[in-house]
């Protein structure tokens, strides 16, 4: 199976840096944004900034971890369990092997999300020194305690805490 994705890096300064905004955020096309929204009256960023060159992702928990992440943003349980089970039988004894077989268990998508999180918190680390990927942040994922989540490009926002329900919500870290 070949592994390698060419992606590029956003995520140098993550820890304490404000996310930008997605000026979709917390909506869909041609509907207002629920009252609440912490991200009320914002306005959309210009893209991050991207690499001089694509770096090629070496390690493809990476490229499993997004495909992921792209079922969740998909609310497709089914294919987030599927590539979730393919991480947790490769990756046996490492940090994203335990979230991953929790995924791939997850009775729905609410708890799939939980374990998400769970599997981005060491994704993360994996991306920064690999020098791939982008990290983005939505403040009202997860109840409103907010959640990071890691993504192949920037042209558009895709969380997979929200799913399609408010599929653009968030912003990219710089």
């Amino acid at each position: 199976m070949n592994h390698t994705l060419a992606l590029t890096l956003a995520i140098a300064g993550t820890a304490l840096a404000a996310p930008a905004v997605n000026a979709q955020c917390c909506a869909g096309k041609n509907t207002a944004m629920p009252s609440g929204c912490p991200m009320n009256g914002a306005t959309s960023p210009s893209p991050a900034p991207a690499a001089k060159a694509p770096a090629t992702v070496s390690d493809w928990r990476l490229e499993d971890y997004a495909t992921i992440g792209d079922a969740l943003y998909k609310d497709d349980l089914k294919a987030a369990g599927k590539a979730a089970a393919g991480l947790a039988a490769y990756d046996k004894a490492g940090s994203m092997a335990k979230p991953a077989r929790a995924i791939a268990e997850s009775k729905d998508l609410t708890e799939a999300r939980r374990y998400f999180k769970e599997l981005t918190t060491v994704a993360v680390p994996v991306a920064k020194q690999q020098n791939v990927m982008y990290l983005a942040h939505c403040p009202m994922a997860l109840n409103n305690q907010g959640a990071d989540w890691l993504q192949r490009s920037n042209d558009e926002i895709r969380n997979p805490y929200m799913g399609q329900k408010m599929a653009h919500c968030g912003g990219f870290r710089n």
